[in-house]
């Protein structure tokens, strides 16, 4: 019983709303369209078929052109409507530390400019602190390489992610979200401090 359960709600029901959005409704129009011009025939020369037999081939080239063209405007509409979904979702913001950040750097990664940070130490810890490579974070959004503002991101229509600058209106197309390249960004900079204490700790 609980095997066809999850059958319905997994698998069919999920398969027939696909089918009914991206198959069924798009042709209601042309299959009325049909439906009307058959009843038309059958009222008036009793043959339900007769008017589709004295429509040109030109005509039906049209109808297939237009279905054709309906089946893309459905397409791009549902993706657009797809896209401003995914643009308006908001990325939670991630937890700070007590102090706030530090900033210690920056560096170039995929093309624009990575912040690299680390937690700030209390007031009153007047000392150098000891900054461990796990500590190390990147700064999100990054930096535009020409005027170091911080990047805007959008998905494009295509796939893929728009990072526009609204300083000097530079925009880069990336496969992933800058989110995700900062965890790349945020692995580069961690190795590159390890590397950092190695060779301090070699020198002394």
């Amino acid at each position: 019983m609980k095997t066809i359960q999850f059958l319905r709600d997994k698998i069919i029901a999920p398969l027939v709303v696909t089918l009914l959005n991206n198959i069924v409704y798009p042709l209601v129009a042309p299959i009325l369209t049909l439906i009307i011009i058959g009843i038309a025939s059958k009222i008036t020369t009793g043959d339900r078929m007769k008017w589709f037999g004295r429509i040109s081939t030109i005509i039906w080239i049209i109808f297939g052109v237009f279905l054709c063209l309906w089946f893309i405007l459905i397409v791009i509409r549902k993706r657009i409507k797809e896209i401003q979904k995914l643009n308006d979702d908001r990325i939670l913001a991630a937890s700070n530390p007590t102090f706030g950040w530090t900033s210690v750097g920056e560096f170039n990664y995929s093309g624009v400019v990575w912040v690299v940070r680390v937690p700030a130490p209390a007031p009153w810890d007047f000392g150098p602190s000891k900054i461990s490579p796990s500590s190390i974070d990147v700064e999100t959004p990054p930096r535009c390489p020409k005027c170091k503002t911080e990047l805007e991101q959008s998905h494009s229509f295509w796939g893929g992610y728009v990072w526009k600058c609204v300083g000097c209106e530079l925009q880069k197309r990336n496969r992933d979200s800058y989110y995700r390249e900062a965890e790349r960004a945020k692995k580069i900079a961690r190795r590159e401090w390890e590397k950092r204490q190695e060779h301090e700790s070699s020198d002394s």
